[in-house]
């Protein structure tokens, strides 16, 4: 049943390959994510790393992504949120989940990048009534 559906996304180029978002999809898939968030009132956190230039196609980095991607949930989200800025969304992620996972991901992903150079990671977090509280008077 799900054979066909499988090649006719392959044969369109897909958004994802291997599991990996381009930014265009990996941006509508943060935009979904916040509004399932607000509806259902369940928070999650954006994971944002910043590499150096680092070749996409090499075996090193689709180690570490297939690595990565053995490692977060099937609801998670990997994928590029801007050019050299990878991102990993976590849905119903506390900071603390997402903070020890940054680490996890940083350990992955160092082999893909030089020995002298560093691997930045911002976590946001999102609440949804956080936001309506800021807002109130």
């Amino acid at each position: 049943m799900f054979g066909p559906f499988k090649r006719l996304r392959r044969l369109n180029g897909g958004p994802r390959v291997d599991g990996f978002c381009t930014q265009k999809s990996f941006n509508r898939a943060l935009e979904k994510e916040r509004y399932r968030s607000d509806r259902s009132d369940q928070q999650y956190a954006l994971l944002v790393f910043a590499l150096p230039p680092v070749n996409p196609a090499s075996s090193a980095f689709q180690r570490a992504i297939r690595r990565i991607r053995a490692r977060i949930r099937n609801v998670d989200e990997i994928g590029w949120y801007e050019k050299n800025r990878l991102g990993v969304i976590l849905p119903y992620t506390t900071r603390d989940g997402a903070e020890k996972l940054a680490e996890e991901i940083c350990a992955l992903l160092s082999p893909c990048v030089p020995k002298d150079a560093c691997i930045d990671c911002e976590i946001f977090c999102y609440a949804p009534n956080a936001a309506a509280e800021e807002a109130a008077p």
